[in-house]
């Protein structure tokens, strides 16, 4: 996570706005409460600051948030 989270600072840097998906598979459709908190504790692994443009959404199987450089 961490790679990905170096790789999204690059994005923002370049001014790019990006969309995070992740996606659940089989009963970790039930938990939603932990993906949310996955994803939230992966937004804080980004050291730039940050803002989010599209609050957490489920789209079928997937959470999507989308933020871009402060």
């Amino acid at each position: 996570m961490k790679r990905k989270a170096k790789q999204i600072e690059e994005f923002l840097k370049e001014g790019n706005q990006i969309r995070i998906r992740m996606i659940l598979k089989g009963r970790q459709v039930l938990h939603i409460d932990l993906a949310e908190a996955k994803l939230k504790k992966f937004l804080e692994m980004i050291e730039m600051p940050i803002k989010i443009t599209n609050d957490l959404k489920k789209i079928g199987n997937n959470l999507v948030i989308t933020i871009y450089k402060k």
